[in-house]
């Protein structure tokens, strides 16, 4: 777990140069305290307590590249969820048809973490929301804003995609 946190602090640093606009030594070094703090909060308070981590060395640029294809997607649907709901809001009439639809997590480990992240990415996009959890099956009840643009298959589809991303960024199998 330490020996782990310790190499993946080294790209947040990293990542914290660049945001803070600062490439030097002192920023690395608070941008890596930083990180590694985060990194053990996380380690110690979720359920990955108990299971192994697997940190390889080899899969760290799959990993960097799944986190950058997923910030673009995340990126892109804020983007175009947001002028969607600011069309609708600017209308005279607004033109929503709400509705509420389950759709599986597809965590084949029913994961909390990875449900976490993914009803994050759901919820941060406006026209969506994850409002609960049934926990025995692994599915999510989201409300979305209108049924004509947000279907059971859409959602399935993105929920399927952004679950890729996330296992590749976790390395899980």
């Amino acid at each position: 777990m330490l020996f782990s946190a310790l190499i993946t602090a080294f790209p947040m640093a990293v990542a914290w140069m660049i945001l803070s606009n600062s490439v030097t030594i002192e920023s690395f070094i608070v941008g890596y305290i930083f990180g590694l703090a985060v990194l053990l909060a996380i380690f110690t308070n979720t359920q990955y307590i108990g299971r192994p981590l697997s940190f390889e060395i080899s899969q760290v640029p799959v990993q960097l590249f799944a986190i950058v294809r997923y910030i673009i997607m995340l990126g892109w649907d804020i983007f175009r969820s947001g002028v969607d709901v600011a069309q609708r809001i600017l209308r005279p009439q607004m033109n929503i048809c709400p509705d509420i639809y389950r759709i599986s997590t597809h965590s084949p480990e029913h994961d909390p973490l990875v449900a976490a992240l993914s009803a994050h990415a759901i919820t941060i996009t406006p026209g969506s929301l994850v409002i609960d959890f049934e926990d025995d099956n692994g599915t999510m009840i989201i409300h979305t804003l209108d049924c004509r643009y947000w279907t059971e298959d859409t959602l399935d589809k993105e929920q399927q995609e952004r679950m890729q991303l996330i296992r590749e960024i976790l390395n899980h199998d």
